[in-house]
C-alpha cells in the first residue's frame, strides 16, 4: 500500500489569466520534504494553491489523509498548513494573536516549537507588533513559523527563504533537515533552486 499522505489526479495550473501552467497526471506526497523548483511565473505558487484546496474546479481528484477534497473540503483544509506571504489579510493582526489563532485551529499545534523558532529566527521583539510593521523577511519568517508549528499534514512553504538573513536561512534549513526524516507530515517548499543540506523525496520542476 502506499504511505502517501496526499495523493491526486489530474491537476491543472492555470495563470490569472487562464493560461496553462503545468499538467500533473498524478502526485503523491509521502511524509518527507518536496521540492516544486522552477523559474518566476512556472506556477509553483499556483501548485502549493492547489494542493491547498484553493481551485478544487482544477483538480480532477485530491485525498489528504483520507479527506476528499471535493467530497469533505473543509476536513481537508483543516490538515493543510497555507500561510501564503502575498495574502494581507493579516496586516493588522499583532504576531502573538496570529499564532494564537493558529494554536487553536491546529490539533496538533507544537507550542514548544514555535517558542523555539520565535528565538531562532529573532522573532522575538516582533511579537507584540502588527505584521504590516515587521520587514518582509520578518513577515515571512512569523508566517513559516507558523507553518512549521502547526503540526498539519500538509505544510506548504512558498520562496520560505526569500528575504531572510543569513543566520534565519542556516537556521531554516536546519529544519527542515530535520522534517525530512518526519513520519507523518509531507513539506512542501516552493523555490527556485534546493537548498543545502536536505534530503527530499521528490523534485517536482515546473516549466521543464
Amino acid at each position: 500500500m502506499s504511505s502517501a499522505l496526499y495523493h491526486a489526479q489530474a491537476l491543472q495550473g492555470r495563470s490569472p489569466d487562464g493560461r496553462p501552467l503545468f499538467a500533473l497526471p498524478a502526485l503523491e506526497l509521502p511524509p518527507g520534504v518536496h521540492l516544486v523548483l522552477g523559474d518566476e511565473g512556472t506556477g509553483k505558487t499556483t501548485l502549493l494553491r492547489l494542493l491547498a484546496g484553493e481551485f478544487p474546479a482544477h483538480v480532477g481528484q485530491a485525498v489528504l489523509c483520507g479527506h476528499d477534497l471535493h467530497q469533505a473540503p473543509a476536513a481537508y483544509r483543516q490538515d493543510v498548513a497555507w500561510f501564503d506571504p502575498a495574502n494581507t489579510a493579516w496586516e493588522q493582526t499583532v504576531v502573538n494573536d496570529l499564532w494564537a489563532e493558529q494554536s487553536i485551529r491546529f490539533a496538533r499545534w507544537n507550542a514548544e516549537l514555535l517558542e523555539d523558532l520565535a528565538q531562532a529566527l529573532g522573532l522575538q521583539e516582533h511579537r507584540a507588533k502588527p505584521m504590516y510593521m515587521l520587514s518582509t523577511g520578518s513577515r515571512r519568517k512569523a508566517l513559516t513559523a507558523a507553518a512549521l508549528a502547526s503540526g498539519a499534514a500538509l505544510t506548504l512553504l512558498d520562496m520560505p527563504f526569500a528575504a531572510l538573513d543569513a543566520g534565519a536561512c542556516r537556521v531554516l534549513r536546519e529544519v527542515l533537515a530535520d522534517c525530512a526524516d518526519h513520519p507523518t507530515r509531507a513539506f512542501v517548499v516552493a523555490d527556485y533552486a534546493a537548498p543545502t543540506g536536505v534530503a527530499v523525496q521528490q523534485r517536482i520542476e515546473l516549466g521543464s
